[in-house]
């Protein structure tokens, strides 16, 4: 009788150890997913703030020029990285 109740608590213990592994494999999964998705924004938030300073730049030295004409080729480069980014 005391073999059986030691098998059946160690089944027990068992079933408690698989259960709590599997809510620490969800909860690491969620925590990497959400560093992911920080760096990610983290990348384009920087991406976007080099564009807007390049963008200015171009604006100043067009209104210094007194460029009127069509945009130069940085300028339109500049616009299809800024055309990407909003996909």
């Amino acid at each position: 009788m005391k073999l059986e109740q030691t098998v059946e608590n160690m089944r027990q213990k068992e079933t408690m150890a698989r259960k709590k592994q599997q809510e620490l494999k969800d909860e690491n999964f969620a925590l990497s997913r959400t560093l992911s998705d920080k760096i990610v924004s983290d990348v384009l938030k920087k991406e976007k703030a080099k564009l807007e300073r390049e963008n200015n730049i171009l604006k100043k030295e067009q209104q210094t020029d007194g460029l009127h004409g069509p945009p130069s080729l940085l300028a339109a480069i500049l616009a299809d990285k800024i055309h990407e980014q909003t996909l």
